[in-house]
């Protein structure tokens, strides 16, 4: 017998399969449920609804992303286990929260005049999302660091769960567009309660400057191709409102919300593993679990944007009413863009988690470039910010496979599928351009 096995404790396989399996089924479970409930609010509200949220969640979702991974890239990365350590992310996650909360609430006053009442509201309501990402982060690092991906899916999935229902209650009772809202807030909220014991273990807000200042450069590299990817997949439903209004932004939202539902179901799992066990090296199980990724983003992302590109006009048609009807079609131009967006934040993960942050920060920042040129476009059509999105995804992917090739080149072969499928796949776009 083996040490592992007479000590009676799964071998790193089995507790990497076990990682695998928890957070991807829990991942695949969190987003049908939120997914289904969705098309269900979706089936009574009207596009514009949909728009307003976006609108009101621009501020919350580009603070979080800021927020988890920089946190998370701080103490991932970071050998130091002090108190320290932790004091200086909580000092980061509170000091990003703040400023987001001051911006949203601003920006909801300074744009008054340009947006709905329901999108201003919202704004303000929802700031209350970036204070609760920040009280959580440490958390949440702490649980990524400690590979505890099983204790990570039922927390999630429970805090989902409740925002899920209060959305149900609210709706039926007649809320409307605030049955959205509160949702998400439930769910942040929720999402604290749920980490309370382990916070109370990790939050500490003293801490020596010197640490303070690693921390905070360490999570300013993460925190640039952060901004470049959330910012890349939020302005764009700006931008929509600003051309076309939020019918449309609405319209185009929710047919990325399917994509990212999609996306995430396989991405946000697989990112927290590569992130966490990267950092034990380029070679040994820090590869071995980027190759394991990687294989299953082929098997299942790119047999996923086929199926919705051929049943996109089915689904809207069954489950949505006629004012959704133009849905299906950003459903299409947004499908090629499934497996290299995956292939990107895994990859990513997989970079962060290795040391190699001003290689991802490059990527991001070209991916947002190159989206934020065709968005100059947006007004020629309805359909520029969809092509324009998943354009952007192919580039950031090709980039992210040019880094992979110079750290570890044996990972290339798997991940330059997700590429070709993207250009192959986008062929299809050109009969839906060719009737609008």
């Amino acid at each position: 017998l083996t040490q592992t096995q007479s000590s009676g404790r799964p071998s790193m396989q089995e507790s990497r399969a076990s990682n695998m399996l928890w957070s991807s089924g829990g991942q695949f479970l969190s987003q049908v449920l939120s997914l289904g409930a969705s098309f269900l609010l979706a089936s009574r509200l009207p596009p514009s609804d949909f728009g307003a949220l976006a609108i009101g969640l621009f501020g919350a979702l580009v603070c979080r992303r800021f927020i988890v991974d920089g946190v998370s890239g701080i103490l991932v990365s970071s050998k130091d286990e002090s108190n320290e350590v932790f004091g200086a992310a909580n000092i980061i996650a509170a000091f990003i929260a703040a400023i987001f909360i001051i911006g949203m609430i601003g920006i909801s006053f300074v744009f008054e005049s340009f947006i709905s009442s329901n999108a201003q509201q919202s704004l303000i309501v929802l700031s209350i999302i970036p204070f609760a990402d920040a009280v959580a982060a440490s958390a949440n690092g702490k649980l990524i660091r400690d590979k505890k991906f099983a204790t990570i899916t039922k927390r999630g999935l429970a805090a989902n769960f409740a925002g899920l229902l209060s959305a149900m209650a609210l709706f039926f009772a007649g809320a409307g567009f605030w049955a959205l809202v509160a949702q998400q807030i439930v769910s942040a909220l929720a999402g604290v309660v749920f980490v309370f014991g382990t916070i109370q273990r990790v939050y500490f807000l003293g801490t020596e400057m010197g640490i303070l200042t690693r921390s905070a450069r360490a999570a300013s590299k993460i925190v640039i191709n952060s901004a470049a990817v959330t910012l890349s997949g939020r302005i764009d439903v700006i931008v929509l409102t600003i051309c076309y209004g939020e019918h449309y932004a609405g319209l185009y939202s929710f047919a990325k919300r399917v994509i990212e539902s999609a996306r995430d179901a396989v991405a946000s799992s697989l990112s927290s593993i590569s992130l966490a066990y990267a950092k034990d090296g380029l070679s040994g199980s820090g590869h071995s679990i980027a190759r394991q990724c990687l294989q299953i983003i082929l098997l299942i992302c790119i047999p996923a944007s086929i199926g919705l590109m051929w049943v996109s006009k089915i689904i809207v048609n069954v489950f949505l009413p006629n004012m959704w009807g133009e849905m299906a079609t950003y459903i299409l131009l947004l499908a090629p863009s499934l497996a290299p967006s995956v292939v990107v934040i895994v990859l990513s993960s997989f970079l962060i988690g290795a040391g190699k942050l001003r290689q991802v920060s490059l990527v991001g920042l070209a991916g947002i470039g190159s989206f934020l040129i065709v968005l100059m476009f947006a007004p020629l059509s309805v359909y520029i910010v969809p092509i324009g999105y998943t354009c952007s995804s192919g580039i950031s992917c090709f980039l992210i496979l040019k880094n992979v090739a110079r750290t570890d080149s044996s990972l290339l072969f798997e991940s330059s599928w997700a590429l070709i499928w993207g250009g192959v796949s986008s062929f299809f776009m050109l009969p839906v351009l060719a009737g609008a």
